[in-house]
């Protein structure tokens, strides 16, 4: 299921022609995406990105761990809200879903983190 999570986000830009749900979006998902390179490759995106090439970036991202709260935030974004029976994680579903979502940054990671156990 990750691996068509990553592929789904390599071809957003795509999908976003046929279909208006998406999972990953560079400017708002671009905190989660600086802390799992740097938590996963100890990459400074803002220091370190002018040295990898489109085809470097996008192995490095397709290889992102599954423990990375940007890939947990994508597999949840594609979820079925309509089969999600758990209320927390329904709450959760609607603040990261970047299809009906005005501050994705403080609403998500706020609420994101507070569902891991301590």
């Amino acid at each position: 299921m990750m691996q068509q999570s990553i592929a789904d986000c390599r071809n957003a830009k795509k999908k976003d022609l046929k279909d208006p749900k998406k999972y990953f979006d560079i400017e708002k998902d671009f905190n989660l995406l600086y802390a799992a390179f740097f938590e996963t490759y100890k990459i400074d995106l803002k220091d370190g990105i002018k040295n990898l090439t489109v085809k470097q970036f996008e192995a490095l991202f397709q290889g992102l761990p599954n423990k990375t709260k940007l890939m947990q935030i994508i597999e949840l974004r594609q979820m079925d809200r309509s089969k999600i029976k758990d209320s927390k994680l329904a709450k959760l579903f609607d603040e990261v879903n970047l299809n009906n979502t005005d501050d994705f940054i403080s609403n998500s990671i706020t609420s994101f983190s507070q569902s891991f156990k301590k």
